[in-house]
């Protein structure tokens, strides 16, 4: 099992984050001796203060009072700034981490994205990665603040009076080390509640996007029970973490005042005996509670501390702390190499491939593509047909063997390579926004309104688009459910081919449509087979099929048949089978 995320490990990562924003994050930091400063000069001045009563100098208290306010004004002015810029720096720490984390979980390869809910993504990227980013707050100011304020009291009062001091300082040790008692099961049901919470959110978004399935199948009542045992599940987890707190801050606050009332009585025997002045006495019980009060911070701050680490231990399962980030990070437009166009297109040499360990789906697979040809893949449900355009698409990665395109590795830049092919899938996804921005997002670089009108063209959906009352401008609701099946997926064509790749790969795009649909796009895939465009598609349409270069027919994970369709069909095999001659 990996060990948790130390607080050094998740600390160290944070303060890079620090780097560009350095000089106000040192001054943020120096300037915490201003607050301590201004809480122990402020018993100081008690203290003189009621020395100065017993003296009955008028003339010299009015002049320190009239100091004291000056310096008072002064240290509360940098205080503020302090505040400001300690939150100024927290705060795009917590934001340039956490997109940070959003671009890793979007390099995540889709097979491993599969096992998580989108529900648990989400929390982990809008609350986990934000939460555990807090530690910086916790570590660098707040304990460090904590720590330096009990120095700093513990030498003033050692100077009245070293026993009475160090007794006082017994009860800040004694109040973090019961808190530290409590430390390992906050965290741990923090984990626990924050699971849960991701599996609240995915059953709400699974009830929101599915609601006319819900409402067809007249299944609300039992979507309102899903929801309430795991809501009622996710409150006992919150409940149990917010005793446990409870119960630990309300030991710390016992054993914190019994150590505080037992120093008022020695203060209060020494004054009797006249061993200090009536200032220093002040002095003494206003600063025992702040030579305790850090440790006794420090000690509910920990829970909080270990919620950051909790989180951490959850950013850290997906991202590992972008600990290759800086050796992987490959900025795709600064490679200059160029894809050599006159090699095959794709090209698989003894490729694996299983979704189970002990279950392959391919096994010593072999396939060439040929740069401009057309290839139609065919087979019986659950033969690979879809497995194959993802992994031709670099969605899926090879178990082993090797996958080139154009003569490179996938596995070299993946971002370069993926970057020649246009990937469209059987279910089409629309993003919130209009047509016209759901079209460019298929581009690489700049494109025109003429661009964008012309891969509508060929996509047949410009025909459509032109009955609306906003045209290109018309906005699309939630995945694209304001628009039928067959305008998402012609919409969903025209982003891919606005992208203008080398390389097509269709996954039976005709399927679930309506004839006239069907038929639309069907038009579209002939006129890009026309262009001279490489074409990779899945089709059960073996009318579309046969107008290929070649046809791909497959069973079981395996190429049982490989040809054009004359060839094919005289050889009475599978695809006359499917084509029923």
């Amino acid at each position: 099992m990996k060990n948790k995320l130390s607080a050094f490990t998740l600390t160290r990562h944070m303060m890079k984050y620090s780097k560009p924003y350095s000089f106000i994050f040192i001054l943020a930091t120096l300037l915490i001796s201003i607050d301590i400063l201004f809480s122990v000069g402020n018993t100081w001045i008690q203290q003189f203060f009621i020395n100065l009563i017993d003296e009955g100098s008028l003339e010299r208290l009015l002049t320190f009072v009239q100091i004291s306010l000056a310096v008072g004004l002064g240290c509360l002015a940098m205080m503020v700034i302090q505040f400001i810029l300690r939150n100024y720096t927290i705060s795009y720490i917590s934001r340039d981490f956490t997109l940070d984390f959003f671009e890793e979980c979007n390099k995540i390869p889709l097979l491993e994205a599969n096992r998580y809910s989108s529900g648990d993504l989400v929390n982990r990227i809008n609350k986990d990665a934000p939460a555990a980013s807090e530690i910086i707050d916790f570590l660098v100011f707040n304990i460090l603040f904590h720590i330096l304020m009990s120095a700093v009291v513990f030498i003033y009062l050692a100077r009245i009076d070293l026993l009475l001091a160090l007794l006082a300082l017994i009860g800040g040790p004694a109040s973090f080390l019961i808190g530290k008692l409590f430390d390992m099961k906050i965290r741990s049901v923090t984990v626990e509640a924050q699971k849960k919470d991701a599996d609240v959110r995915n059953i709400l978004q699974e009830m929101m996007q599915g609601v006319k399935v819900v409402k067809s199948l007249c299944i609300e009542k039992i979507m309102h029970r899903k929801y309430t045992v795991e809501r009622d599940k996710q409150n006992k987890l919150f409940m149990k973490r917010a005793l446990l707190t409870s119960f630990r801050e309300q030991s710390i606050e016992f054993s914190f005042n019994a150590i505080a009332y037992t120093c008022t009585f020695f203060v209060a025997v020494a004054a009797i005996q006249n061993e200090i002045t009536p200032g220093q006495v002040l002095a003494f019980l206003f600063l025992t509670m702040r030579l305790m009060g850090p440790f006794l911070g420090i000690a509910q701050m920990w829970s909080s501390l270990q919620m950051a680490l909790g989180a951490g231990d959850r950013v850290d399962k997906i991202g590992n702390l972008f600990k290759n980030k800086d050796e992987n990070d490959i900025d795709v437009e600064a490679d200059q190499s160029v894809s050599n166009f006159t090699s095959p297109a794709i090209q698989i040499a003894n490729g694996k491939f299983s979704y189970q360990k002990d279950k392959e789906l391919f096994n010593h697979f072999n396939l060439t593509i040929d740069s401009g040809s057309s290839v139609a893949i065919v087979g019986p449900s659950g033969s690979g047909k879809s497995t194959l355009a993802k992994l031709c698409g670099g969605l899926y990665e090879l178990d082993s063997g090797n996958m080139e395109i154009f003569g490179q590795s996938l596995n070299e830049n993946q971002e370069k390579v993926r970057s020649n092919i246009a990937y469209v899938p059987q279910t089409p996804y629309l993003f919130s926004g209009t047509i016209v921005e759901n079209i460019e997002l298929g581009s690489k670089e700049n494109t025109t309104m003429n661009d964008v009108i012309e891969a509508s063209n060929l996509a047949n959906a410009n025909g459509f688009i032109a009955t609306l009352d906003q045209q290109y401008d018309t906005a699309i609701r939630e995945k694209g459910s304001s628009l039928s099946g067959g305008q998402r997926q012609r919409i969903a064509l025209a982003r891919a081919f606005i992208r203008n790749a080398p390389i097509i790969i269709l996954d039976e795009v005709t399927s679930a449509l309506d004839n006239e649909s069907e038929n639309l796009i069907s038009q579209s895939i002939l006129q890009l087979l026309d262009r001279g465009s490489t074409v990779l598609f899945i089709t059960h349409n073996l009318s579309l099929a046969q107008k290929a270069d070649r046809i791909i027919v497959m069973e079981n994970g395996q190429i049982v048949e490989d040809g054009d369709h004359e060839s094919l069909l005289s050889l009475k095999g599978l695809y006359a089978q499917l084509r029923g001659g």
